[in-house]
């Protein structure tokens, strides 16, 4: 049985809290790849739902703009697509 959406969003807010601000998703989503592939697995993901949380944690897209739910999914289907498992770039400050 999928995790349900709320269970999610926890887990998603308790590991971004644990990360620094204004990290890239692409990069935090590499590190937490092992992560997110296990509570995705069999399950959807509300990807609108997801952005905001990723917005109010400080993660931003690859060129430090804000996130909608278009940009997560294109950015987690490019790491899963990725042969590199290998956490992304350094940390984004700004």
């Amino acid at each position: 049985m999928p995790p349900t959406s709320d269970a999610l969003h926890a887990r998603f807010r308790q590991a971004i809290e644990e990360e620094l601000r204004r990290t890239s998703l692409e990069a935090w989503m590499r590190t937490h790849r092992a992560e997110m592939r296990g509570m995705l697995k069999g399950g959807q993901m509300d990807w609108e739902a997801a952005a905001r949380h990723f917005h109010r944690a400080g993660l931003r897209d690859d060129r430090g703009m804000p996130l909608d739910g278009a940009k997560a999914e294109v950015t987690w289907r490019r790491v899963l697509a990725s042969k590199d498992p290998k956490p992304g770039p350094p940390a984004r400050r700004t």
